[in-house]
């Protein structure tokens, strides 16, 4: 009997270690594989981690690019003009503050202010009107006012300036260069003649004559009109 048992008890450690076996081996293709040799699904999650990874780095740069690109484009406009930029009828586009002052310089050099009326008709340059402006000031008031920060949106728009073109002349020599064109003017015209009373013989009466307006033209007040216009053009 106890030969049986332990025949027995071998024949069923034989059956289970049996059937562990088949249970552990797989036929794939005509041949046996083990669980072991099967992919699992722990690279396919290193895989997803890594794309993720990928496309973070991609969007991170790309948002530091456009970082970037506007810190690059306020420091650009820090000290120059947008696109589409004028003071008065003077093009400042894209121009530093230097290349600015250099255009309202060349321009008040090339500035000349025409006169006329009634018969008068002269002309007179900037250093004959005693003009003068700041340029330096001028620009710098000029840059105030777009918005650098705001450059992306400021680059579509136009800026029309004119508002802090200003300049200023000297009266004295003005009113020199304006007499001398004036006073040659007046060697021909007529005179102007007050209201005066006098007797008429004819009608045994006194009678009083009518202002002569005349055509000759008041220095001072030809200069006052001038100055106007080149301080304001």
């Amino acid at each position: 009997m106890k030969n049986d048992t332990k025949a027995d008890a071998k024949a069923s450690q034989g059956r289970h270690a049996a059937d562990t076996q088949v249970q552990d081996t797989v036929q794939v293709d005509g041949q046996s594989a083990q669980p072991s040799d099967f992919p699992s699904a722990a690279p396919r999650k290193k895989r997803g981690r890594k794309a993720l990874k990928v496309f973070g780095i991609v969007l991170g740069s790309l948002l530091g690019l456009a970082v970037l690109a506007y810190a690059a484009g306020c420091f650009y406009f820090s000290d120059r003009f947008f696109p589409d930029t004028v003071i008065g009828e003077y093009d400042v586009s894209l121009k530093t503050s230097a290349e600015a002052e250099e255009v309202l310089q060349a321009a008040l050099e090339d500035y000349g202010l025409s006169v006329e009326g009634q018969g008068l008709s002269f002309k007179l340059d900037s250093e004959e009107i005693g003009l003068t402006l700041d340029s330096e000031a001028i620009v710098a008031q000029a840059l105030e006012g777009p918005r650098m920060w705001m450059w992306p949106l400021e680059m579509q728009e136009h800026h029309d300036l004119d508002s802090v073109l200003a300049a200023s002349y000297d009266k004295a020599t003005l009113l020199e260069s304006v007499k001398e064109q004036v006073d040659s003017f007046n060697e021909t015209a007529t005179q102007p003649g007050d209201a005066t009373v006098a007797y008429d013989e004819a009608s045994r009466k006194f009678q009083v004559a009518p202002e002569v307006p005349g055509t000759a033209l008041d220095p001072e007040a030809v200069a006052e009109v001038a100055g106007k216009a080149a301080s304001t053009e």
